[in-house]
């Protein structure tokens, strides 16, 4: 399987990765319930907004330690380029949802599912640049 592979860093790295991914997505269901049934208004609304960052930040942070510390040049490279189609798929997922949101009627989406874009996105781009290297 591919995670044997990996080094003992990179399968820590992974697992930080992958369960801070799944920490955002989770703070942020139990957040947007929470500003539903609760309708929180002023400094405690601000807090709660910000609780979703947190694990993200975190995740943004692992992906930076992790491109520091990596020390094969080719995995590193494959990380990059991963990243930047995250960001791209994503990107390209904003501009088509705004359009449709200017000129059709369509329902808001909610704004941190683009994080979920992203994330899920340079993951799935990461697995498949990986797999076809071997």
């Amino acid at each position: 399987m591919f995670n044997k592979n990996l080094s003992r860093f990179q399968r820590r790295s992974l697992q930080l990765f992958s369960s801070s991914i799944i920490f955002t997505a989770f703070l942020t269901m139990m957040t947007r319930t929470w500003f539903k049934d609760h309708h929180p208004t002023g400094p405690i609304a601000w807090l709660l907004a910000l609780i979703p960052t947190i694990p993200f930040i975190a995740t943004i942070i692992i992906a930076m330690r992790y491109l520091a510390r990596e020390t094969d040049e080719f995995i590193r490279t494959q990380v990059l380029l991963a990243l930047l189609q995250g960001s791209l798929i994503t990107l390209v997922c904003t501009v088509i949802y705004s359009l449709l949101q200017n000129f059709i009627k369509t329902p808001d989406a909610p704004a941190m599912a683009y994080i979920d874009i992203f994330l899920v996105a340079s993951m799935i781009a990461l697995r498949v640049h990986l797999r076809s290297a071997q």
